[in-house]
């Protein structure tokens, strides 16, 4: 499949890495600070027409050697392979991140490549990454430390520390898909830009998030041929079909001003998660998650739920 990348290089912590519904909302946000009402509904108009402007996945990691980039993607979800090894088992249940050759090779043959990279004394396992020796992948979590505020006065109250947790990483990678002309490359890479100065996700008010933006161009992602599977590259309302599930629930909170409501909290829903895999493509869509009450007159809220998706044979 034919995709363009982006390069996302953090400089300051994140709460998580960035997954494509998020994105969208951050999107969307931007949308309507530039455009108005009007032109965050036409946003949303567009996605309700066949094909989608685009597809989008969720943010994966970047293992580097010196300047050698090695973009990462989730690890398909597959019928598990009967490993009797207690000590490859653990490695192989370990494993959630595969260079795009390794993708290739259990997209079309199942997990016994990962068995073979394992033993052939030529791939290290890193936060979850098998990646060729020399490679790193620097990811890390952090505790930091800050003090209380009284939001009266906006100094701080006496006595009263806490830390927040917080992921420390060099630098992820999203893919886009374009069916249509509108919002291209160099539209979302301008927005991309634009929300990395701004911060992405939680606690960006004290700087976290903060991020640039490099389009990378065109990439062929890794995908079996003649599939009869999909594993995603971003969440998805799962199909009625059978597959290999990851399942979460999830009731994010309201953007922006919004959360600061007596209900901040988007309705609740379940969602396959990335790297999980089924027999037919997940259908793409818009999902409302409008909390009861609405956040305000007229406000409708709504969540991406458009899977990137790559073949893969079971």
């Amino acid at each position: 499949m034919r995709a363009r990348v982006y390069f996302l290089r953090f400089r300051a912590p994140l709460t998580e890495l960035p997954r494509a519904p998020a994105l969208f909302g951050h999107l969307a946000w931007m949308v309507f600070w530039r455009e108005g009402r009007t032109g965050l509904e036409d946003f949303f108009q567009a996605f309700e027409e066949e094909p989608p402007p685009f597809l989008l996945s969720s943010a994966f990691p970047v293992a580097r050697r010196a300047s050698d980039r090695l973009p990462l993607l989730p690890r398909p979800k597959r019928p598990p392979l009967m490993e009797k090894d207690t000590h490859r088992r653990k490695t192989l249940k370990k494993i959630r991140y595969l260079p795009f050759t390794l993708f290739q090779r259990v997209a079309e043959e199942g997990d016994a490549p990962l068995v073979d990279a394992i033993e052939d004394g030529g791939h290290t396992l890193t936060h979850g990454a098998l990646v060729p020796h020399g490679y790193e992948l620097r990811l890390a979590g952090e505790a930091r430390t800050r003090v209380g505020i009284a939001r009266a006065t906006g100094t701080h109250t006496p006595g009263i520390l806490f830390s927040d947790a917080a992921l420390r990483l060099e630098e992820a990678a999203i893919y886009a898909v374009f069916p249509t002309g509108a919002y291209g490359p160099a539209w979302l890479a301008e927005m991309l830009s634009a929300i990395g100065r701004q911060g992405f996700g939680g606690k960006k008010s004290i700087g976290y998030g903060v991020f640039e933006v490099e389009d990378g161009g065109e990439v062929e992602l890794p995908e079996a041929p003649r599939p009869n599977a999909y594993t995603l590259l971003s969440p998805a309302l799962p199909p009625d079909e059978d597959g290999w599930y990851g399942l979460e629930p999830y009731w994010g909170r309201l953007g922006e001003h919004f959360a600061l409501g007596a209900n901040p909290f988007k309705r609740i829903y379940v969602r396959a998660v990335e790297g999980r895999t089924f027999r037919s493509r997940p259908k793409g869509l818009l999902l409302d998650v409008t909390p009861e009450p609405p956040p305000g007159p007229g406000i409708r809220v709504r969540e991406y739920l458009f899977p990137l998706a790559l073949g893969v044979r079971v």
